[in-house]
């Protein structure tokens, strides 16, 4: 149809009707709504519930002065909701904005879920009305169906000033809830069997590479030591890194054996050097001793001799009394005889020194090389 200003429409089937008082025409024509969808009416024309889908209508300066409206029938609207595949017990339905029944399996379509939604069900007046002013959610009202409790989920509908819900029954509720209980209950068992299998494969291969760390490390402590050996694995975990520490172990503690090798090979050489440089530090000593001896021997002799000429200078002595007189003349002569006796005195005795200073050197050395001896014994020990 189409609708002047003054509520008069041209309809399509040829027929001209009064609708100034309809709600979609003052919605345009009054309130200046562009476009508007009503609540559920009976047609003047065909009698039948219809909603009509309107839109104004501008002329080129932008003035309004028209409104165009597609009239549907109720029947046709509800018909994809009536073909809506929903479990059994649980109803949908339609309400427009007053609070009346556009479609419900069960009420009447004078039902009204706001103005009487039945005696001790005020809660579904209450929900009816966030429906149709476009909230949407969930909330529980008293049974219509012998349960407890009923379930309700709610939405508005766009573009519209209806209503959709769906009404679940309680008992299906709880049904469902159990059923779904039960499903995660054996899917979680089900789960736990899958994380026990694939944790212990993953354990299992977690731990493989520290078995070959674990055979390896027992093949060196109970085999020949064989410390050449290396773990090649690629990996770059914990273990990765406990494996790249055993292999840089082993390489430090093969390169200690290799230095302990060689170092014992030079320490044999210098143990068998040792013994001969000790025998020849012994002879060199015990033929140092022997000529001690046969200085001291020559010292002796030399004391011998020097007691003889203090005799034979006591017995002058005694006779240059007697002979005082004789030798008068030879006085000067005498004076340089005794002369050369005090040096040759003072002489002896710097003999004496030396020999005692050279003993004493003598002892230094013989002490050195028993020290020398020692150390050599702690050497061999050490070696050995």
């Amino acid at each position: 149809m189409l609708i002047g200003k003054d509520g008069i429409s041209y309809n399509d089937n040829g027929t001209r009707t009064d609708v100034s008082t309809r709600d979609y025409v003052k919605a345009i024509m009054q309130n200046g709504q562009k476009r508007f969808v009503d609540n559920p009416v009976v047609s003047k024309t065909t009698g039948k519930r219809v909603i009509h889908i309107t839109r104004s209508v501008y002329d080129e300066n932008g003035n309004l002065f028209a409104a165009i409206a597609g009239v549907m029938n109720v029947d046709i609207l509800v018909q994809p909701i009536k073909n809506l595949k929903v479990p059994d017990g649980i109803w949908v339905f339609l309400i427009d904005h007053n609070g009346a029944v556009i479609y419900h399996p069960f009420a009447t379509e004078e039902g009204n879920f706001i103005s009487n939604p039945g005696e001790g069900h005020e809660d579904l007046s209450e929900v009816s009305k966030r429906m149709v002013d476009g909230e949407e959610g969930h909330s529980w009202i008293v049974s219509y169906t012998g349960s407890k409790q009923d379930l309700i989920v709610y939405s508005g509908i766009a573009g519209t000033p209806w209503g959709l819900g769906f009404l679940v029954p309680g008992k299906l509720v709880d049904a469902l809830g159990s059923k779904i209980s039960k499903t995660a209950l054996a899917f979680g068992l089900g789960m736990v069997v899958m994380i026990i299998i694939l944790g212990g494969f993953i354990l299992s291969k977690s731990l493989k590479p520290l078995n070959i760390v674990k055979n390896a490390i027992t093949g060196i402590a109970q085999g020949n030591a064989d410390l050449t050996q290396r773990i090649n694995i690629n990996s770059h975990n914990e273990i990765g890194q406990v494996v790249q520490g055993f292999n840089q172990f082993a390489e430090k503690m093969q390169e200690i054996i290799r230095d302990v090798k060689y170092s014992k090979s030079e320490l044999a050489e210098a143990g068998e050097d040792m013994p001969a440089s000790t025998q020849d530090t012994s002879s060199a000593i015990t033929q140092i001793l022997n000529n001690i001896d046969q200085v001291g021997d020559q010292i002796n002799s030399q004391a011998a001799g020097v007691e003889e000429t203090a005799g034979a200078v006591n017995e002058i002595a005694s006779n240059i009394e007697s002979l005082e007189r004789m030798i008068e003349n030879q006085s000067s002569g005498v004076a340089q005889a005794s002369a050369a006796v005090e040096q040759m005195i003072g002489n002896i005795q710097s003999v004496n020194g030396s020999v005692d200073k050279m003993a004493d050197s003598f002892q230094d050395l013989k002490a050195n090389a028993q020290h020398g001896f020692s150390k050599q014994q702690d050497v061999n020990e050490r070696i050995q």
